[in-house]
């Protein structure tokens, strides 16, 4: 499926013959038809042979996509109406939360169960399939970004509490994934429930949100420093363009996720951090490092503005496609070094231990900091990398 924001065709502007075209092409009858094609499909199958859930994307021929959700029988599911969803186990938890988002969420067969099912961060619950959903999900979101998706598979059963995936989750693939979801016996009320997620479950949420994405940081830039070490030098502009090709690919984990990085970082931050010798130099470079998303973000907004613009045209538009590409590629290439040469991975490590805890007495902090500080020999700063300089001149644009 497309990486990038695709804004799929509304179902109620497909018709019959367009849902009859679409089991036949992902069914991969011999069927040819004018204007769809199979993009992508995905599919699992039950042990008796039955397709446990099914997506697919199918693409008209001026590059609009649609996106369909099928039944274990093949069945094409289109999207029904959403209504107003109520529940009062939700309501009754929302008011034992101040400060959250309580939503109950819509669970029509198809698109509905598909995105919950997506909504929860490396675990499931029983009995899930595209038109067998649960008996209640509910989604949680806190006051410091905590995600929670809360689900009841049937009316009796016990309620089941996990990790929400984030917004950049498909940058945190092999990252450390967050523990199980924490099992609640059907008869708990909504207060323990609540005790549960404020006490224990919110600050384990941040502190495995906060790894996944510091390793992907971490991954991201030592990456981005083996390119740079492999082709040093290297002038050959078809290597070249394949470095900055695959230097996107990191530059992109690192506009999603180290934005965050950086957002934790600053909130932990100490007075002693300023006054240590070792972190204080990295801590007055971080400004470097959003800086270069900045930019980072001002590129991808261009290509993404550029690749619209071409998809409306009729023209054979896959040489223009694959040149904005490559400019874009090439005009990350020395922001991508910037965060290379960043402080970045190396202030995520050190701030790691606090991500989740209880915030320290403030006045603790400033007493034992200037002990220590009275007690550190003097040293020169280092010097800062090259990482600091100005960007260079001439950066252009892609065309629109």
């Amino acid at each position: 499926m497309p990486d990038n924001p695709i804004v799929y065709i509304d179902h109620a502007d497909l018709t019959a013959e367009d849902f009859a075209t679409f089991e036949r092409l992902r069914a991969y009858l011999p069927n040819t038809h004018p204007r769809w094609e199979l993009a992508f499909g995905a599919n699992s199958a039950t042990s008796d042979g039955q397709w446990a859930s099914s997506e697919a994307l199918f693409q008209l021929t001026d590059g609009r996509y649609a996106r369909v959700f099928f039944d274990e029988h093949g069945n094409a599911l289109p999207d029904r109406p959403v209504a107003p969803v109520t529940s009062l186990f939700s309501e009754d938890l929302a008011r034992h939360l101040p400060g959250w988002s309580v939503r109950p969420l819509p669970l029509h067969p198809g698109r509905d169960l598909a995105d919950v099912n997506d909504r929860a961060w490396s675990w499931s619950w029983p009995g899930f399939t595209s038109t067998a959903g649960p008996h209640t999900a509910i989604a949680l979101t806190g006051p410091a970004g905590e995600r929670l998706l809360a689900v009841r598979p049937g009316a009796d059963t016990s309620l089941l509490v996990g990790a929400a995936r984030p917004d950049d989750a498909r940058h945190l693939m092999g990252a450390p994934e967050p523990g199980p979801p924490v099992s609640f016996v059907a008869e708990a009320d909504a207060g323990a429930v609540a005790a549960e997620i404020t006490g224990a479950m919110a600050p384990r949420y941040r502190q495995e949100l906060w790894r996944a994405r510091s390793a992907a940081v971490t991954e991201a830039v030592h990456g981005l420093q083996e390119l740079s070490d492999d082709l040093a030098g290297e002038h050959v502009w078809s290597v070249v363009r394949e470095r900055n090709r695959r230097a996107w690919f990191y530059s992109e984990v690192l506009l999603d996720t180290g934005q965050h990085v950086v957002a934790g970082i600053r909130s932990v931050t100490r007075v002693e951090d300023h006054l240590d010798p070792f972190v204080g130099p990295d801590l007055r470079r971080l400004h470097v490092v959003e800086k270069a998303l900045a930019h980072l973000q001002e590129i991808h907004g261009s290509w993404l503005d550029a690749r619209a613009a071409l998809a409306a045209s009729s023209d054979d538009i896959g040489p223009a496609l694959r040149r904005a590409d490559n400019l874009r590629n090439a005009e990350a290439w020395p922001f991508a070094q910037w965060l290379a040469q960043g402080p970045l991975h190396a202030l995520a490590r050190h701030v790691t231990p606090r991500i989740g805890a209880p915030a320290p007495d403030r006045d603790q902090q400033m007493k034992a900091a200037l002990a220590r500080a009275s007690n550190l020999p003097a040293r020169p700063s280092p010097t800062a990398p090259a990482a600091t300089a100005a960007p260079p001149p001439g950066r252009h644009r892609p065309t629109r």
